[in-house]
C-alpha cells in the first residue's frame, strides 16, 4: 500500500483544485495507491460531492482546521499554526509515502 497525503488547503481555490486532483489520481493510479486529503473536512466533503464517481474507499480525509495564507512565511506559519494542513500532512509523514502540497517553494533569503 502505498499513502499520499496531500495538502487539501494548499492554493488559491482550495480544496476544489486539489480534491480534483487527487480523485482523478484515484482513477488513474493502481489499486495499491491510498491518498489522504488534509485539511478542512467540511470543505473538503463540500469539494467531493460534485466529483463523480470513484473509489472513495481509497481516500481518506485528515482533519486540520488551520489554514496557511499565502503572504504568511512557511516556517513561522508551520509553527504557529500546528493544526494547519501542511503542518498535519507533514506530521502525518509516517503514515503516508508522499506529502506534497500545491504550494511553490520559497527561496530562503
Amino acid at each position: 500500500m502505498i499513502r499520499i497525503a496531500l495538502d487539501a488547503m494548499g492554493s488559491d481555490d482550495a480544496p476544489r483544485v486539489e480534491v480534483e486532483g487527487a480523485v482523478q489520481a484515484l482513477r488513474e493510479l493502481r489499486p495499491a495507491f491510498r491518498i489522504q486529503l488534509v485539511g478542512r473536512t467540511t470543505d473538503i466533503e463540500a469539494a467531493l460531492q460534485a466529483r463523480g464517481d470513484f473509489d472513495r474507499g481509497r481516500l481518506d480525509i485528515v482533519e486540520a482546521p488551520e489554514v496557511v495564507g499565502m503572504g504568511e512565511k512557511p516556517l513561522a506559519a508551520v509553527k504557529g499554526k500546528p493544526r494547519s494542513s501542511i503542518a498535519v500532512g507533514l506530521a502525518s509523514r509516517s503514515r503516508a509515502s508522499r506529502t506534497p502540497s500545491s504550494r511553490p517553494a520559497t527561496p530562503a533569503p
